[in-house]
């Protein structure tokens, strides 16, 4: 039942980002009390679902007049609420601006070949040999560095560790450092 809590949780996310992302800017103007009241029972489900008040995150209506709602007001507590799932969910981190598409390769005669990214941190979590671990982990930090003589010693380490690992992380190594 977790996993389908978590799921339903993405899912309001993704309703409440959309929802963000669909206003228009401030300086267009103020919302209908529709979308409001749309975003403020989406607050409530979310509430429900995840046991957490998020209630302070809702258009009251000290921000509405006649039927809108001030729309800097607006956009400023509909952000804070999908940055604070972001941070509690991890969610976001494909709209990410540090999180690219995969790498496509194209091949003689027409063929491509995709490449996806791994992100380091997948690989340091589901490793359980501490020694590659810790590679992994060099391998970031010089990597975010730009350390290249440390890189060049990790991925030699590793490649002679484990060829498996090695060979995940190379998306990774071309994409950080990779000339």
């Amino acid at each position: 039942m977790a996993e389908v809590n978590h799921q339903r949780i993405k899912s309001l996310y993704g309703e409440i980002y959309g929802i963000l992302s669909q206003l228009a800017p401030v300086e267009q103007g103020n919302y209908s009390s529709s979308i409001g009241a749309h975003y403020n029972s989406t607050v409530d489900d979310l509430s429900k679902q995840t046991n957490t008040d998020y209630s302070r995150h809702k258009l009251t209506k000290e921000y509405q007049w006649d039927d809108y709602y001030d729309s800097q007001s607006a956009r400023s507590k509909i952000g804070s609420l999908v940055s604070r799932l972001e941070q509690e969910y991890g969610f976001g981190a494909q709209n990410s601006t540090k999180t690219k598409p995969p790498v496509v390769v194209t091949v003689n005669q027409n063929q491509q070949v995709s490449v996806s990214v791994t992100p380091i941190s997948q690989l340091i979590e589901k490793e359980e040999d501490p020694e590659i671990k810790q590679l992994l982990k060099d391998l970031s930090v010089a990597a975010e560095k730009k350390d290249e003589a440390t890189s060049k010693t990790v991925i030699k380490n590793l490649a002679d560790k484990s060829w498996q690992v090695f060979l995940q992380a190379i998306p990774y190594i071309l994409e950080r450092g990779g000339r």
